[in-house]
């Protein structure tokens, strides 16, 4: 978890500001960690990048598959962290180099399983650009999806953005997790396992990119620690990330991700009655 935050806040790529160098250079190790955890392609034309543009700046979206079996293998569970920042010596290493460190732990421990114990349930992993311009990688995603993330296939996403500052608070925040959501007696038994990690649960989580999902009617977790003093700001580098607690969350949201992978709970249904609030629909 150390080395991928390291790598992906090092000086050289500059806070990976969209269409930047350290942006390409980030998307380049992102495609060479989903091949060497041999995740399927999830872009265009059988790649893993999904290109767009944002602000006349070339970008792309990292998108790696791990498939599932059997009769529910056609639904899809993503779990995102957008790879941006902002670039000008801001280097991002919680926001959100720990969210994409956490996306690469949980990938990692998915498809180090023998085939039988792959997850009933496909798996997408998306590396989203473009969020701090304004959340237009999962926007794109949403408004296109690739042909191998079809949105209406889509019955959960768990977002992980800001996930290294636990110790600013001692909080790690489950956004999403209403009452009446799959999602929510799983994260309580989880939280419940682990009791040295506090995990606030229910609120709604606004300005990250599980809200392109939710607009869609698709429920959510949106794991977030606060940063009282760093966010935004030229002290947001990787020697101040809390990684204990950082491969604990990665950990809690990995716990979360097998489960809903293996659910006989009727996600798909949920998704339509229910949307991304728990509240049953009339």
């Amino acid at each position: 978890v150390r080395a991928a935050v390291e790598r992906l806040a090092d000086p050289a790529l500059d806070g990976r500001a969209t269409g930047s160098a350290g942006d390409r250079a980030a998307r380049a190790y992102l495609v060479e960690r989903f091949r060497c955890l041999s995740l399927a392609p999830g872009g265009r034309d059988g790649a893993f990048e999904q290109p767009l543009t944002v602000d006349a700046r070339a970008t792309a979206n990292v998108i790696g598959l791990a498939p599932g079996r059997g009769a529910l293998a056609d639904q899809i569970i993503v779990v995102g962290a957008h790879h941006d920042h902002l670039g000008d010596g801001h280097l991002g290493a919680n926001d959100n180099a720990s969210g994409v460190a956490a996306l690469l732990e949980i990938a990692r421990d998915l498809t180090g399983r023998p085939a039988e114990a792959a997850p009933r349930r496909t798996v997408a992993f998306v590396a989203f650009a473009g969020e701090e311009l304004g959340l237009h990688g999962s926007a794109w995603l949403a408004a296109h999806p690739p042909p191998a993330v079809p949105l209406e296939r889509v019955v959960y996403d768990v977002n992980l953005d800001m996930v290294g500052s636990y110790a600013s608070t001692g909080l790690v925040a489950a956004m999403g997790t209403f009452r009446g959501t799959a999602a929510r007696p799983i994260v309580e038994a989880l939280a419940a396992a682990r009791p040295a990690l506090h995990v606030g649960l229910g609120g709604r989580g606004v300005g990250s990119d599980h809200e392109a999902f939710c607009a869609a009617g698709i429920p959510y977790v949106f794991f977030w620690t606060p940063d009282r003093r760093c966010y935004h700001a030229r002290c947001d580098t990787a020697d101040r990330v809390d990684t204990a607690h950082l491969s604990a969350i990665a950990a809690l949201a990995g716990g979360l991700v097998d489960q809903l992978a293996a659910t006989p709970t009727d996600l798909a249904g949920a998704r339509a009655t229910r949307g991304c609030t728990g509240a049953r629909r009339r």
